[in-house]
């Protein structure tokens, strides 16, 4: 028996809640338990949005960078030099690729895609 979706994580205990995230993010239920049992996935007792999953991973992933960052890691700075020069060239495959949650990052270019356009030409155009 368990208590929190932690403790059934950490039990190795694979939760309807799990399966319907994993559903939900396109990942395997094992993968969300494993998420969930590391603390970087949190499932609300009330019910869960995609949205706030990916919201908790992602920051999760972005407080880890940080402190790498922070700590001097070695080549922690690379994926920020390499999505920097990818910027400059408006390549956006690789911008996904360097992204730490390519499909938000997707779904907000498209979003924004005539916003976004009308930069890249002004760029293009421009004397920098």
């Amino acid at each position: 028996m368990y208590k929190t979706q932690m403790e059934a994580a950490r039990k190795g205990i694979i939760t309807k809640e799990m399966e319907a995230v994993a559903a939900k993010e396109y990942r395997t239920a094992e993968e969300i338990r494993e998420l969930v049992a590391k603390g970087l996935v949190a499932i609300c007792e009330t019910g869960f949005t995609q949205h706030s999953i990916r919201m908790v991973s992602a920051r999760s992933k972005i407080a880890v960078h940080a402190a790498d960052i922070a700590k001097h890691i070695p080549h922690a700075m690379d994926i920020d030099n390499a999505m920097a020069d990818v910027r400059r060239t408006f390549d956006w495959d690789k911008q996904w690729e360097c992204s730490i949650d390519p499909e938000t990052a997707k779904k907000i270019r498209d979003d924004r895609k005539p916003e976004i356009e009308e930069a890249v030409q002004c760029a293009e155009n421009s004397v920098l």
